[in-house]
């Protein structure tokens, strides 16, 4: 068994999530994880964040490429999140793919442009990234990890 997020991912993952949903267009929706993002028979993500068109929602997952996918970085998952999900969500399509690193803190922004990412936005600490792709949301790294 692996072991729970621990409580620094977990407020990590509610305020990206209550931020992401502020100006989510109402054909989509936000949701956090452990939601199974059916990419191809054989490729399934749990992104900690993702935003789906509502109809590619069924009963059991979000069938099909994610609006957006944002993984709260673990110090267990960084090859994982910065490496192996990247390339296959870039390989699927996504058009939008964040990471947020609380150890530092810092948020990293990234669009697809001709099937690779590219940086959109990056802060740290007391920074703030705003970003109008897939919708216009702010984040602070700072805020988002501070025990206020």
């Amino acid at each position: 068994m692996s072991p729970s997020p621990r409580p620094l991912h977990q407020r990590v993952v509610a305020r990206v999530l209550a931020a992401v949903s502020v100006n989510c267009p109402r054909d989509c929706e936000a949701l956090p994880a452990p939601v199974d993002v059916v990419l191809a028979d054989d490729t399934v993500l749990i992104p900690d964040v993702v935003v789906g068109r509502r109809r590619d929602y069924t009963e059991r997952a979000l069938v099909g490429v994610p609006v957006l996918a944002v993984e709260v970085i673990s110090p267990s998952s960084r090859l994982i999140d910065t490496e192996l999900k990247r390339a296959r969500l870039a390989g699927a399509g996504c058009p939008n793919y964040w990471l947020v690193d609380p150890y530092v803190p810092s948020v990293l922004c990234l669009a697809l442009r001709d099937g690779a990412y590219v940086t959109l936005e990056k802060a740290e600490r007391d920074q703030a990234v705003a970003v109008t792709e897939p919708f216009p949301v702010t984040l602070s790294p700072a805020d988002l990890v501070s025990e206020y």
